[in-house]
This record gives structure tokens, sequence and C-alpha cells, in this order.
């Protein structure tokens, strides 16, 4: 039996980085500054350290060193003064003690014996699954993100025969940004940067007051960092390239390096970044996993084939031959020729549909075409392995500057035999040269591939839209179509899930639109935070339509964690309702709707600001949940009140005659899987029910109901998130039957959004609530001109 925790620790660490990719080439060296290893700290004095144990939370648990909160609150009169001077001696010799390095880390006990390790379960696990690998509904068009390129509104306009050329030009840019996170992921070469200097350590350090790190996140910057304001702001790049070689930023001479993102000064995490490449979704009966197949220049050969997808047949080339990446003209040459034979022979069986499909229908149909022929196996790992896919789409969805419906809509919801809805990146180009993706939302968040967009989008620019290097072409293979063997049964599971696809896409709305009156120049000049001014509109548009407050999740990032991804963010305050009753009331005056929308918009900017801290609170509610089902407990009764389910607690509608199908055909795999029927209703009370981090739509089809917990999903009726600040936007679908998908990015000069509704609800209309939204953003910013007179 081990009893001494050091020994404890080390054993669970042993075990879980046997079941987890090492991560640890993602921080590469650690960079000294040798010329100034002494932190400078002009402001830091006895008052300011009483000042901040004023401030601590005495709610929380004590760290490492055992003392609680409380007690350090109420001594801060006596200890203020013995800290400042330990704070001040570790500043003057540069050491930091050793007590100050030290974590709780709980890992959380499933079932089973307790002296065995993989009974514990890691956090990060647990959060994966629940969020998204458990999910049964289809995930293609309810889980996924796309959306629209942006090239369009500089040197890519829509423009019939253009689109190869393109696809070419902008796969080129992908494949370099494919290696740069290959060489900043490289522990052995990069500059990827992790500030971790004894300066940066203190100034957190002196910030916190106390390091009480109880959870099995590691913290890695200051309590005044704002991911918002910084990540995503083209006033300071997206990404920058530190060159090994000048040491400046941008540099083109040598060998670009990918720095790590930052709010302000603080490092976010970067480990998404390993599955924006090489990784694929593969269905399960109950729980799906994630396949990644990226390596770093040091860990060894990383498959670089593509995926061509074009009129319902698949291709695969190479995308680096004799250690160099084709060119333009070389990736144009495979595209045509992928397009030629499609464009002259029959269309293929569309086998990507089956993608579409509910997961565990999916998984069944896939092993199905495995038992048929070995080749399809093969096949199947080509596809998981390759870079990405590059769908060729014959529609010619109209676009502009100031209207990116069509295009958006067509990537949320198009063709789903020219698209694999499990890869974790399809890019799209349609015949009339326009650009767009879907992407599967497990192994990543939009961030991702904000970043990537956003490199492709400046190098377009930088060129011209033209490719200004050699047209040379070097002797290629030709593509290999990737033909499988097939029988009567996987045609018609192929002919079914278009059908049920075509069904939900067919009532999806989309209004994509650039309000361009004014901006973030202006909104920021009028002191309000730019995000919180959209949200706030959307609150008030949501109330002037529907007559009550619209519950809302807003995705609040938490990259400043160890693999950190996202807490909800719950814009729909006190504050906020009282804002818009205030708004709709002909007895407040401009005064007063001015204070109370002042008192929203700090209420939200402390909140964000705390979700992206770790201060959120659904993220732990979901943890108690699933603590409370593994261990057969009863689920606690905050979960069923009424005030709670309203946002948090899902109902999935899903037709009946497939729960009575999956739970038939689960009978002979032993899944644990339980579906009771009772008044014409189902409701799954196995582990797979959905969770949060997902969004799921009323499908229109059924009258069952899979009850499931959620978080980052659920009832939400609006279903929110910022995209950043740069060119690059998306839209999701809506999580409920009559709520909204919104999603939208802030400019100096504009807002652009992109909202989704089911045109089956009568209650829903996309297009009134954007021009709501729109009317709002004058009356906010009147709302402050006429009270600053």
């Amino acid at each position: 039996m081990v009893v001494d925790d050091e020994e404890k620790a080390n054993i669970l660490n042993t075990f879980f980085s046997t079941v987890f990719t090492v991560e640890n080439e993602m921080l590469g060296e650690i960079p000294r500054n040798n010329e100034n290893p002494i932190l400078r700290v002009t402001n830091l004095t006895q008052e300011e350290v009483r000042n901040r144990l004023n401030k601590i939370k005495i709610d929380k648990s004590p760290g490492p060193d055992g003392i609680h909160p409380r007690v350090l609150r109420e001594l801060s009169n006596v200890i203020d003064k013995p800290l400042f001077l330990i704070f001040s001696d570790s500043i003057a010799t540069g050491s930091v003690p050793q007590d100050w390095r030290i974590a709780n880390v709980v890992p959380i006990f499933k079932k089973g014996s307790k002296s065995e390790p993989g009974n514990y379960r890691p956090l990060e696990e647990w959060w994966l699954n629940a969020a998204y690998l458990d999910v049964r509904m289809p995930s293609q068009l309810n889980v996924n993100f796309g959306g629209a390129a942006p090239y369009l509104e500089h040197y890519w306009p829509p423009k019939i025969g253009t689109h190869l050329e393109r696809a070419s030009i902008a796969t080129w840019h992908t494949l370099k940004f494919w290696d740069l996170i290959r060489s900043a992921a490289d522990s052995q070469s990069s500059e990827w940067l992790v500030p971790s200097t004894l300066a940066e350590q203190l100034c957190s350090l002196i910030a916190c007051i106390t390091v009480n790190v109880t959870s099995a996140l590691h913290i890695i910057t200051d309590t005044e960092g704002s991911i918002r304001d910084s990540v995503l702001d083209p006033g300071r790049p997206l990404l920058m390239y530190r060159c090994s070689s000048c040491q400046r930023d941008g540099c083109r001479t040598h060998r670009e390096k990918l720095a790590v993102h930052k709010a302000r000064t603080s490092p976010l995490d970067m480990s998404q970044f390993r599955n924006l490449f090489n990784t694929c979704k593969i269905p399960g009966v109950t729980r799906d996993q994630i396949s990644n197949f990226f390596k770093t220049e040091s860990e060894g050969s990383c498959p670089s084939h593509l995926i061509v997808m074009c009129r319902g047949r698949l291709f695969s080339f190479e995308a680096v031959v004799d250690g160099q990446i084709l060119t333009p003209p070389e990736i144009l040459r495979q595209f045509s020729y992928i397009e030629n034979i499609c464009q002259n022979g029959q269309d293929g069986i569309g086998l990507s549909a089956l993608t579409t499909e509910e997961r565990t229908r999916w998984a069944m149909s896939r092993e199905h075409l495995i038992s048929l022929d070995p080749k399809n196996l093969s096949h199947l790992e080509q596809i998981q392995s390759s870079l990405f896919v590059q769908s060729i789409d014959d529609e010619c969805p109209h676009g502009s500057p100031e209207d990116y419906s069509q295009i958006t809509k067509m990537s949320l919801a198009g063709d789903p035999t020219i698209r694999w809805g499990d890869k974790s990146y399809n890019s799209i180009v349609y015949r009339n040269g326009v650009l767009g993706s879907n992407c599967d939302h497990a192994p990543y968040d939009a961030m991702v591939l904000v970043a990537l967009c956003d490199y492709i989008d400046q190098n377009i620019k930088s060129c011209e839209g033209r490719w200004k290097g050699s047209s040379s072409v070097r002797d290629l293979p030709d593509p290999e179509e990737l033909v499988f063997t097939v029988d009567q049964k996987i045609i018609n599971d192929i002919a079914s899930a278009k059908a049920q696809y075509h069904t939900q896409a067919s009532d999806l709305q989309v209004a994509n639109y650039a309000f361009t009156s004014f901006g973030k120049s202006l909104v920021k000049k009028k002191k309000l935070h730019p995000d919180t001014f959209v949200q706030l509109s959307l609150q008030l548009a949501f109330y002037k339509l529907h007559g009550r407050p619209g519950s809302c999740y807003e995705t609040a990032m938490t990259r400043m964690f160890y693999h950190g991804r996202t807490e909800t963010m719950r814009p729909c305050t006190v504050e906020a309702v009282n804002w818009c009753r205030s708004m709709l009331d002909p007895a407040s005056t401009r005064a007063q709707r001015q204070d109370m929308m002042l008192k929203a918009f700090a209420k939200h900017n402390k909140m964000m600001n705390e979700c992206q801290l770790g201060k959120g609170f659904d993220r732990h509610l979901l943890g108690l949940l699933l603590i409370a089902k593994e261990e057969g407990l009863a689920v606690p009764e905050l979960y069923n009140d009424p005030a709670f389910t309203k946002s948090l607690f899902l109902y999935q509608w899903s037709p009946l005659p497939l729960i009575r199908e999956i739970n038939m055909r689960l009978r002979p795999y032993g899944s644990g899987v339980h579906i009771h029927f009772s008044n014409e209703r189902s409701h799954v009370t196995a582990e797979q029910g959905n969770s949060c981090g997902t969004r799921r739509p009323w499908d229109g089809r059924g009258s069952a109901r899979i009850a499931g917990s959620s978080g980052g999903g659920g009832n939400f009726v609006l279903s929110t998130s910022l995209i950043g600040y740069t060119n690059v936007h998306g839209a999701v679908v809506p999580m409920v039957k009559d709520g909204y998908g919104f999603f939208y990015r802030i400019r100096d000069d504009r807002f652009v959004v992109a909202c989704s509704a089911w045109k089956s609800s009568p209650e829903t209309d996309a297009e009134k609530l954007v021009r709501t939204v729109f009317q709002n953003f004058h009356d906010m910013v009147q709302l402050m001109v006429s009270a600053q007179l």
C-alpha cells in the first residue's frame, strides 16, 4: 500500500503519461533572459500586500500550505509586513521559495479498487468524453462549425473559373502553416515561446499573493490578463513569427517560427494546434474516439497526403514530394486532374454521407463496411490520417463583404457527399472561386481555425492573390482514387443518411451580415467593451422580439490553463434584464437607461474575466454530476430545479423509430444502454447522454426525448461566441428548436454577425433578430451620446 503523497503522485503521473499523447514538446526549451534576470518592481509596498490579502476569497480551499484563505484575510494587518519582506527579498535575490512551486493535484476516482491507477480519471479525458465523444446525435450539422472564408473582401471576389487556382494557393499556405506548427511544436528546434522567466513567475505570484492551486489545472498567467482584449485582435498580430536568426518578429528572410498566443503578456495554451491536421473522429457504438497522426519534426515522419472530394468520389495524393511541399502550380495540376476525371465520369456513391448519421448507426455501418473488404479499412485509415480534406463543390453561392449568408449556410449544411464530417478540417472551394470550411468541434475550438484562416488571409493579401513563384511542375504521380467495396446495405445506409441530413439541413436559416455604420473604434471611444456591446444588444433584441429574457451561452476561453478549452459565460444577468426592461419602459429617463446599461456592462465584464480565470461554475457542476452518475448516486435536486434546467438540463428530441432501432441493435454489443418507453417517450439512462460544450438542436422529426447533462451546450436559446477581431468568421446551428446560433466578429469599422435558426420554429427568425441587433447598436451609441450632452 502506498501512503506517501509524492509516491502516489508519481504512480498516477506514470499511468496517465501512458494513456495520453506526450505534450512536453509543445513547450520547447524555456527561454532564459541571461542579461537581466532580476525582476524590477517599483510599486510593491506593504499597503499593496495588505490590500491584496483583503481581497482573498474566503470560500476557497486552502493550498498546499494548509492555511485557510479566511485566516490570511483576517490576519492581513499582522502578516502584511512579513509577506512584504519575503516578496521584496525574493525579488532582490532572484529566487522563488520552493513552497510556492507546489500545487495540489486531485485525480478523480472512478470505480473499482482504489489501489489501481487506471481507476482514476484525469479531468481532461473526462471533459472530452462528456462534451463530445459520448454524444450520439448526428454531429456534422449539429456539432461542427463552419463558415465562409474572408478572401473575397480583397483579391478574390466571386469569379467563375478561378476556383482551382485559388484553392491551390490557399492549400499551399495551409501546408506552410502545417509546417510551421511542426517546427514550432518541436522541442529540439523551436522558438515556441512560453514566458517562464523569474520576473514573469513573480508577477503572477505577487498578483495572487498566495498560491492556492487546488484543481488539476495549472494556471500560467496573472489575474489581470483578458483573453478577449488581446487574442485575435489585429491591433497586435494574431500570429507572430519569431525569427531565430535575427530575433525579429515577422522576418521573411529566415525561416518562420510560429510564436505562442498571448493575452497581453500572458501565454495561452497551444496544445489544440496539434489537432488541426492529421486528425479524425472515429465513430463508436457507445463512444467515439479521436485519432491523431500529427508528429513534430523531431518526433518523426508525419503523414503528408491530402484527401480531395469531388462529386461523391475520394482521391488522395502526396502534398510533400522529395521533402518539398508542392507549389501552387503543382497542386493545381493535381486538382485539375481530379476534377477532369469527375466531370467526364459518373458521380461517386457519396460514402462520406455516412459521417452525417447518428453516431451509433454510423459506427455500425463502418464496421460492416470494413468487414466487406480489407482495403476498405486501408482507405478509411488514409482519410483519417490525411492532413485535411479539400472539397471541390459545384455550387456557386452568392457572397460579398456585406453578405456572407449563402456561403455560410452551404459551408454548414452543404453537400454531404463531398465533406468528411469527422475530419478536423474540411476546406471547401466553390465553382465561383469563393471558399469556406467545415470542421469537427471535438478536437479543438474555433480559435485554432481562425489562426489558420487569418494566416492564409494575410498571405493572400501580401501576394495580391497571385502565385509569384516558379510555374514549373515536377513529374508527379497521379492522384489515387479511393474506391470502396460496398454492398446493397451500404448503399441503403448512404441513402438513409442523405435523407435525414437533407431534412434537417433544409430547415436551417442563416443570416450572415455586416453592420458597417461603425465598429470597435467608436464603441471603445465611448469606453464600452466591444464584445459586451454585442452581447447586450443581443439580449435587448431577444427581449424585444420574445417579450422575455433569453438564456444565453457565451464562450469563455480558458486557455490560460494547461490544456484549457472553454467555460460557460452567462450574459443573461439580472443587470442585463433590468436594462432591457428600462429600454422598453417609456417612463425610464435616458440617464436611468444609461446607468443601468453601464451596470450591465460592468457585471458582464466581471463575469467574463472570472470565467477565463477558472472561476466559472458550469464545468464544476458538470463534474459533480458525472461523479454522481459514476458512483451510482442520486442526482442532486439542483439539477432538476426548473430554474436550472431551463439552461442547463437538456432534452434532445429524437425520432422514436431511431431509438427503437438503436436499442435493438445495441443488445449484441452489451453496451449497457437502457432506453425506456412510457407514453411514447423514451429516456436514455446510459452514460452516452449529451453533455456540455456541444450544440443539440431539435431535429424536427419525432417526439421522443433523450435526457442528458449540459454546460456549454444545453437548453440555451442563445448560443453565442466572439470569433475574434480578424476578418475570419463562422457559424453554428442553434442548440434548441426555438433558439438561435449567434457568432460574430469585430473590426474597427464594422460588426459581422452570423445568426442561425430553424425555419420550422414558429418563434424564431434569424433575419429579424439580426436587424433588431443592428438597430440596437445605433440606440446604444445614441444613449451614450445623449447622456454625455
